[in-house]
């Protein structure tokens, strides 16, 4: 906890996919971010008198540890994943190397969980996550990486990284 703020949390991904849009400083970013809180606090039946993100989590606490349980076992070479649940992709994050990833592991995974509890009773069926990693990579491999943020985009997804000296140390999309 730093200064009475807790730092074991990372936004959920339909709020970094909000972050993740161009233009997201003008157009009231923060109106845009607080109507998202709201309506994850209504879909998952959450009280907050703040409108407080950290509230859901501690709402949800259970079912996101549940989630955690899944990962331990994950491959120590692992650098990231695409998260689903029902039939919809909620977003990936890959970052440059198995100990980076593994310092965020955590954290993304107790916030992908948060979408993936709202998703989960969606019906089921194939979901096309290679066609949305190779959509990903495409639109990387078209993007000229110097140092610092970046973002990428297409039809179907949009997205935000950060690369140093053109190798990429994070990547996150998510579907539009």
């Amino acid at each position: 906890e730093i200064g009475g703020f807790q730092t074991g949390y990372c936004s959920y991904p339909r709020i970094r996919a909000i972050l993740s849009r161009p233009g997201r400083k003008e157009n009231g970013l923060q109106k845009t971010v607080w109507k998202e809180i709201e309506r994850k606090l209504t879909a998952t039946k959450t009280l907050s008198t703040t409108s407080s993100m950290h509230d859901i989590y501690d709402n949800l606490e259970d079912a996101v540890s549940r989630y955690l349980e899944d990962f331990r076992s994950l491959n120590h070479d692992t650098i990231g994943f695409v998260g689903t649940a029902g039939r919809q992709i909620l977003g990936c994050d890959i970052f440059s190397d198995p100990k980076t990833y593994q310092k965020f592991e955590q954290k993304l995974i107790r916030s992908y969980a948060l979408d993936a509890i709202e998703y989960q009773k969606s019906s089921r069926g194939k979901i096309d996550v290679d066609n949305f990693l190779e959509d990903v990579m495409q639109s990387l491999e078209r993007k000229k990486k110097k140092s610092g943020r970046f973002s990428i985009k297409d039809d179907r997804f949009l997205g935000q990284g950060l690369a140093h000296k053109n190798h990429i140390i994070h990547l996150s999309a998510f579907p539009k």
